[in-house]
């Protein structure tokens, strides 16, 4: 989405009956270069009403014919609640409400109240980013949400797939730390301070990821001057990176790929990137 931190995760899956090549999805099937079976990737979304998560049958058909699903982080991981909360709180645990002023922290401390019944006294320790987190669960204009990511983790405990990770939670929050702090904590305000806003753009992001079009969604989440300043920390440098650990898994055997679908349009993306190593990626339309 636009706004800084509801941005920081997208992707889902997608499969072909159709009788004309698509060419963008949701879901792509990775062949040759020497890979003796394809893989797969897909794009999520990292919060989604609970009545717009299509968990649809070929989806699972590409899970069925995988052997292990790679994520951004190995969500199976049994120490990843500890490694959640270790990088969840300020410095020192200082209180967010010390880097605000009067006017912000009575902001901030209404939709709090509203929402959660709690003030910033008793969680301002936690860092920006979560408290980010926090506040787009009450952006969607449903009263159920859903995670794309952890319903395939569900479905990866049914099938019995292992789970890999293609960066650490220490990895992910760095990624934060580059941000100037400041920065994050104006954008925290600027969310709860236009919730209209906040509202219409969480919808938007919500009908052009069903729309399944890769790269409007690239488009779409690069297309705040201060998000694009940090496009290539964000969204390229990653994708660069992942690139080995993912050639890697699809040598050794069938493997779903699921990351936020951000991270698979442009010419730096997950897709164009894996086409320029010699690999063959078809779109696969999913219903």
């Amino acid at each position: 989405m636009k706004r800084f931190f509801t941005i920081i995760f997208l992707l889902f899956f997608a499969s072909s009956s159709f009788s004309q090549k698509i060419s963008s999805s949701l879901l792509w099937k990775i062949s040759g270069n020497g890979l003796d079976t394809p893989s797969y990737v897909f794009g999520t979304i990292h919060l989604i009403c609970a009545e717009d998560l299509d968990i649809s049958q070929t989806l699972i058909d590409a899970l069925d014919k995988s052997e292990v699903m790679i994520m951004e982080l190995d969500l199976d991981d049994a120490n990843l609640n500890t490694e959640l909360q270790k990088y969840s709180f300020n410095e020192n645990n200082k209180n967010l409400m010390e880097d605000l002023d009067q006017k912000d922290v009575e902001l901030i401390n209404k939709f709090l109240t509203d929402n959660f019944n709690t003030e910033l006294a008793q969680i301002g320790i936690f860092r920006p980013m979560v408290l980010s987190s926090m506040i787009s669960m009450k952006l969607l204009p449903c009263q159920k949400t859903a995670s794309v990511e952890l319903e395939l983790v569900k479905m990866a405990a049914i099938k019995k797939m292992d789970i890999a990770g293609l960066e650490s939670v220490k990895e992910q929050v760095s990624v934060f730390d580059s941000i100037p702090r400041s920065l994050q904590i104006k954008w925290l305000v600027e969310m709860i301070e236009d919730l209209d806003k906040s509202k219409k753009e969480f919808a938007e992001l919500s009908k052009v990821y069903q729309e399944q079009d890769i790269n409007k969604i690239y488009e779409y989440t690069t297309e705040l001057p201060e998000y694009k300043k940090y496009e290539n920390l964000f969204l390229t440098s990653r994708n660069k990176s992942w690139i080995p650990e993912i050639e890697e898994k699809i040598k050794s055997g069938p493997s779903f790929i699921a990351v936020g679908a951000g991270h698979l349009g442009s010419e730096n993306g997950i897709i164009k990137l894996l086409e320029n190593k010699g690999y063959e990626l078809e779109a696969i339309y999913m219903k």
